[in-house]
C-alpha cells in the first residue's frame, strides 16, 4: 500500500520526480523471495518502521527506523529479510538522473557526477546513527508534506530541498570515493549535447526514433552516444525511450478521454 505523489512538467508531462510513503502491513516475516525491482530513476529512501535486511544490488544491508538507502538508476533493491512481529514502512523519493548531471541546471556541480554516477557508493545505506541520515530523513518528510499541501511556490521549495539532499549525500561520501582520472571526467559540452538529445527524445516520443538520428542530434558517433547515454542514465537508449513512452501512455489513460487504441 502506498501514498504516491507525482510532479510532472507542464510542457511535455514527463515526471520531474515522485515521492511515496509505502506500508507493508501484511508482509510475511523471515527470508523474502528475490524480487528484481529496479527503475530508471535515482531513489533516496528512509525506513520509517521495522527492522531486517534490505538487498541493494546483491548486497544485504541491515535496516532499522531512520536508515537511509541510496539507489542509482537501474539498481536492483528489495526487502530480503523481515523480522517477525513488526510493521514495515518507508518514504522514498525518485528523480531522473538528469537532475544530477544536467549542466543546464543552475545548481549543477561536477561533484554530483562522481558521487551518483561513477561510484558504487550509491548502492549502500547510511545508518541512522549518522547525523546526515537524520537530515535527509527530515528533508524527505518536508518534501512529502510540501507535495500534499501545495502552498504557493511549493515546487521551488521542493527543488531546494532536493538540492540539499544531494549536497548532504555528496559530503557524506566525499572521502569514500576514489578520484576519477582526468580522461574520465566528462566535459560540460558533452553533457549539454546529451541534454539536448534527451529533450529531443521527450518531445518526439510519438515519432520514429533511431540511434542515427539521436546521435546526430547530440553531434556524436553512434557508439559514443550509446556509451555516454548509458553511463549517465544507467539504462540503454531504447530502455529509456520505452519507459518514457509507457509513462506518457499511462498519463494519457488517466488524464484524457482518448481511446486505448489511439493512445
Amino acid at each position: 500500500m502506498s501514498n504516491r505523489v507525482v510532479v510532472r512538467s507542464d510542457l511535455d508531462f514527463h515526471i520531474f520526480f515522485s515521492i511515496y510513503e509505502a506500508h507493508y502491513p501484511n508482509a510475511v516475516s523471515g527470508i523474502q523471495p528475490f524480487i528484481d525491482h529496479r527503475h530508471n530513476e535515482i531513489e533516496v529512501s528512509v525506513i520509517l518502521s521495522g527492522t531486517g535486511l534490505y538487498n541493494c544490488n546483491g548486497e544485504d544491508c541491515p535496516f532499522s527506523p531512520g536508515t537511509v538507502f541510496l539507489h542509482s538508476a537501474n539498481a536492483s533493491h528489495y526487502f530480503s529479510y523481515i523480522n517477525p512481529g513488526e510493521k514495515h514502512s518507508l518514504l522514498a523519493l525518485r528523480f531522473d538522473s538528469r537532475f544530477v548531471w544536467s549542466p543546464g541546471d543552475q545548481w549543477f556541480d561536477t561533484r554530483y557526477l562522481q558521487t551518483f554516477l561513477f561510484s558504487e557508493s550509491l548502492q549502500h545505506c547510511i545508518p541512522p546513527k549518522e547525523a546526515v541520515a537524520g537530515v535527509i530523513s527530515r528533508l524527505l518528510s518536508d518534501i512529502f508534506q510540501e507535495c500534499h499541501n501545495h502552498l504557493p511556490a511549493y515546487e521551488l521549495v521542493i527543488r531546494a530541498k532536493i538540492i540539499s539532499i544531494l549536497a548532504n549525500i555528496t559530503r557524506y561520501f566525499s572521502d569514500k570515493i576514489e578520484p576519477q582520472p582526468d580522461n574520465a571526467v566528462l566535459r560540460e559540452e558533452q553533457l549539454r549535447q546529451m541534454e539536448s538529445s534527451m529533450s529531443y527524445i521527450r518531445n518526439h516520443l510519438q515519432d520514429d526514433l533511431s540511434l542515427n538520428l539521436l546521435a546526430k542530434e547530440a553531434a556524436m558517433s553512434r557508439s559514443y552516444y550509446a556509451y555516454l547515454f548509458k553511463l549517465l542514465n544507467h539504462v540503454s537508449v531504447w530502455e529509456y525511450i520505452t519507459n518514457q513512452r509507457m509513462d506518457l501512455a499511462q498519463y494519457y489513460l488517466l488524464n484524457t478521454k482518448d481511446s486505448i487504441m489511439n493512445i
